[in-house]
């Protein structure tokens, strides 16, 4: 989490603080502005969310050894011009690894057996242990940095056609940067992946 508010929580005003037709003082002004920053600094936002359940038939199956690959596009969220959102990911799974990928939505897709070689650039190329036997999860909080923000700027997808022209006749064109996780399955047993979490946090 950042930290933009100095407090670092909401702070309490009293319910008389801001009385209808009565002046505010600097003071409020300033709480007021430390509670946006506070909840600035909580935002997450959910871009994949699935759960399925754990038998045969469901989730993301592995026979052991074949390594599938799944993936999803999203839009991602940028909170200022050189700060796109953080990430958060959540694999739930058993008896396997996992190896999370965050790429540009267009870069060539991993292939099955493919564990190292001549990959597209990435955020991020994490390994999470889902290895129990049992069901369990494992999370990966990736921070962007300067290195992060040069794979987001090859991701922005805009328009072919004309753009959109404003009242001041500057035509413009929308843009969405669009994102790819892949996640590759690694077992040599059978296993399975029933759960992925992909949260945007500021």
């Amino acid at each position: 989490m950042t930290a933009s508010s100095v407090s670092g929580y909401v702070l309490r005003a009293p319910v008389t603080a801001f009385d209808a037709g009565q002046p505010v003082s600097s003071f409020r002004a300033w709480e007021n502005r430390q509670n946006i920053l506070h909840l600035t600094d909580e935002f997450s936002q959910h871009r994949i969310n699935w759960v399925s359940r754990d038998e045969s038939g469901h989730g993301i199956e592995s026979a052991g050894g074949d390594t599938p690959i799944w993936s999803c596009t999203y839009p991602h969220t940028w909170l200022a011009p050189n700060k796109p959102a953080n990430i958060d990911v959540q694999v739930m799974g058993h008896h396997c690894f996992v190896r999370a990928r965050l790429v540009k939505w267009d870069a060539p897709p991993l292939l099955s057996g493919i564990i190292n070689g001549n990959l597209a650039d990435s955020v991020f190329d994490e390994i999470l242990d889902v290895s129990s036997s049992s069901p369990t999860s494992a999370d990966f909080l990736h921070i962007n940095g300067a290195s992060s923000i040069s794979v987001f700027d090859t991701a922005w997808m805009k328009p072919s056609g004309g753009g959109q022209q404003g009242a001041d006749g500057v035509t413009r064109k929308p843009a969405v940067c669009l994102m790819r996780l892949e996640l590759q399955v690694l077992s040599e047993t059978a296993s399975r992946v029933f759960g992925v979490l992909l949260r945007e946090c500021a």
